[in-house]
């Protein structure tokens, strides 16, 4: 027997009382059950690593279930050899260290997307995906951009374009937030070897006590983009 360190996403699913790890020679071979974990954690906070100690060999490919309460399964799990990790769940995890306060249901949305924007045509949960250090580094900082876009689209007084994600900025405080956010994508820019870019729509000018609906001399607003580099 061997030891085997699992790591992976847990479904966000009530109720679960069990996991079953299976094994199986390769990813297209018969999966078979090695171990029952009971000791999962509850909802939401289940664990997303264990240690088995009953694989057969740690070169093999690794996959997991999770049962509810009232005995039905998620589903197998996409397999995983021993000694890797999903890349998609090592970005989620490197994002939560940087900022707990992140939903780590979003952390895992934004960098599936993240992961298929700068590789195109991957599957964020292919097992044979590997990324060196630096890579880790970009995805992890265009992952936490996007998640800190969508807790700024949750706010009603912002307006800017960043890919289809739209908000306006109606103070300092949001445009010193979007300028952190803009070094964000540009340090994962350089890191990748991508172009993505923020663009922000200037603020509404002030005539006599409201906004007005369009700028002095006629200007079309629409055109008007400034974009963050």
């Amino acid at each position: 027997m061997a030891s085997v360190y699992l790591r992976f996403v847990p479904p966000d699913v009530d109720d679960l009382v069990q996991m079953n790890i299976y094994e199986g020679v390769d990813p297209t071979s018969s999966f078979h059950l090695i171990e029952s974990v009971t000791d999962i954690g509850t909802y939401p906070e289940y664990i997303d690593n264990y240690t088995t100690s009953v694989a057969e060999n740690t070169s093999d490919y690794f996959s997991i279930e999770f049962i509810d309460n009232k005995d039905a399964s998620t589903g197998l799990s996409a397999p995983v050899k021993g000694d890797l990790t999903l890349a998609v769940a090592e970005i989620q995890q490197r994002v939560m260290e940087r900022d707990s306060t992140i939903d780590d249901r979003i952390a895992l949305q934004e960098a599936e997307s993240a992961i298929a924007f700068a590789f195109p045509g991957t599957d964020p949960y292919d097992p044979t995906l590997q990324l060196d250090y630096v890579q880790k580094r970009g995805l992890t900082n265009l992952t936490l951009a996007m998640c800190y876009l969508t807790q700024m689209a949750r706010a009603q007084a912002f307006s800017w374009v960043a890919g289809i994600v739209s908000m306006k900025i109606s103070d300092r405080a949001a445009q010193l937030r979007a300028d952190a956010i803009k070094g964000l994508i540009a340090s994962a820019n350089v890191d990748l070897g991508i172009n993505f870019s923020m663009v922000a729509h200037l603020k509404d000018i002030e005539v006599a006590g409201g906004a007005s609906r369009t700028l002095p001399l006629g200007i079309d607003r629409t055109r008007l983009l400034v974009e963050l580099r």
